[in-house]
């Protein structure tokens, strides 16, 4: 908690890209990508850029659907936040591998993990439309 005289303290992008939910965001990204486009079901993915609006508002990834009219929103976590089931993307330390760079990146023996935790709720949760024809 915050007292009266404290001021709140923002890191920048490039310090934000060293921590572990972010690192886990871009490997849980790769993943997903990877994956749609190995399933060739014409769905794919973007990734909200860190700070960016999107960022600022909790979505971490946007699933699109083939024909771009609908958006599936994800917010990859580490840890609990109550209250985004269906949107929460609850991911653990032991899923990756970190690689000499940095960098993380999805376990294999977690894609399933990772399609029932991701894909599969957020299918079911209601969609986010981008335009309408």
């Amino acid at each position: 908690m915050q007292n009266a005289n404290s001021r709140r303290v923002y890191k920048t992008a490039e310090q934000m890209e060293q921590e572990p939910g972010i690192k886990a965001q871009h490997a849980v990204f790769r993943a997903l990508e990877r994956l749609l486009a190995q399933a060739k079901s014409g769905w794919t993915v973007t990734e909200s850029a860190v700070g960016s609006v999107d960022d600022r508002n909790g979505v971490d990834i946007r699933l699109i659907s083939p024909d771009k009219r609908t958006n599936r929103l994800l917010d990859v976590s580490l840890g609990d936040k109550p209250g985004k089931e269906g949107f929460l993307v609850r991911v653990y330390y032991d899923w990756f591998d970190v690689k000499e760079d940095g960098t993380w990146e999805l376990l294999k023996e977690r894609e399933q993990d990772l399609i029932r935790r991701a894909i599969l709720p957020t299918m079911s949760a209601p969609s986010v439309g981008v335009s309408y024809r």
